[in-house]
């Protein structure tokens, strides 16, 4: 039987609902659905009754909707008791692609310099497998801009970035309207990013002829400025900070005046978890951001 299966018809069953615990752990329905399926037959007794109107129990459900918290804290249980003594304080950590990419190298190099205890491992993975990740307890720490509401884990706001919309050439300040006509690479390959513009476009009664992810923002300013007409969204703030102006980038951009929204970027573990490494870990990477917080809006031409 799967952890992390067990950890989902929790889910479900907090929600009650598959479409609530599906946004909530930022999977499809279907997949969720699927995996339940997959539960039931690994137990041979059908957990939900499915209608038009939700689900609910089915008696062999209420029993093992009583048992499968107890279950959870075993195996978690389990898993402590049996790691060695010098493997109990590992720390391993998992952030999204673009965080990955543009703020844990730098900060691993400063953690390297002013502490003698690294990280286990670094993990790249996406939200889903994220935060499935921390509930198990295979990763410790997360990096990533959506947590949603999950009671197991304990969170912490990093920073708050704007979006900004960016292009090659220079530009007047322009209609919103204009978006209708372009095309738009965007380093948001995280769920709640992508909600954000998504929101924001409907809202505004505009939507762009395309848009693309892209995983970091220097590939994005090397598109706007090398592709006349290519538009791109890009963090105003520590993520551009970081990832344009310390490094360096080549490829000079200039800000379209868009009231677009602002991304959130959370630290996240398990609320159970009692290890000084990871509580070390979090003060410092959390003085570390505060130290690299720009103090005005950056300009990127």
């Amino acid at each position: 039987m799967d952890e992390a299966r067990v950890q989902l018809f929790v889910n479900i069953l907090r929600h009650r609902s598959l479409r609530k615990a599906a946004e909530q752990t930022f999977m499809t329905e279907p997949t969720i659905n699927n995996r339940l399926k997959t539960l039931e037959r690994e137990l041979g007794i059908a957990l939900l009754e499915r209608t038009p109107r939700g689900i609910s129990l089915t008696p062999e459900g209420e029993v093992f909707a009583a048992l499968a918290p107890r279950l959870l804290g075993t195996w978690q249980d389990i898993r402590r008791a049996m790691l060695p003594t010098q493997e109990q304080d590992e720390l391993w950590v998992a952030a999204t692609p673009d965080l990955a990419s543009v703020i844990l190298p730098q900060f691993l190099a400063h953690l390297s310099q002013t502490s003698r205890r690294s990280p286990s491992g670094v993990i790249v993975c996406h939200p889903p497998e994220l935060l499935q990740g921390l509930e198990s307890g295979r990763f410790h720490v997360g990096l990533l801009h959506s947590v949603g509401n999950l009671p197991n884990l304990a969170t912490l706001r990093l920073f708050e970035d704007r979006l900004t919309l960016i292009a090659g050439e220079q530009l007047p300040d322009i209609p919103l309207e204009a978006i209708a006509d372009w095309e738009l690479f965007a380093p948001v390959r995280d769920y709640l990013a992508w909600e954000l513009i998504e929101t924001f476009f409907k809202d505004h009664h505009v939507w762009p002829r395309n848009i693309v992810h892209v995983n970091h923002p220097l590939l994005i300013t090397q598109i706007v400025r090398n592709h006349t007409g290519v538009r791109g969204i890009v963090a105003e703030g520590m993520l551009s900070k970081v990832a344009l102006n310390e490094g360096r980038s080549p490829y000079r951009v200039n800000v379209i005046n868009a009231e677009l929204p602002s991304l959130p970027t959370f630290v996240t573990w398990r609320k159970d978890e009692q290890s000084s490494h990871i509580k070390d870990f979090v003060d410092l990477l959390t003085k570390f951001v505060s130290a690299k917080r720009p103090n005005n809006s950056l300009r990127f031409s």
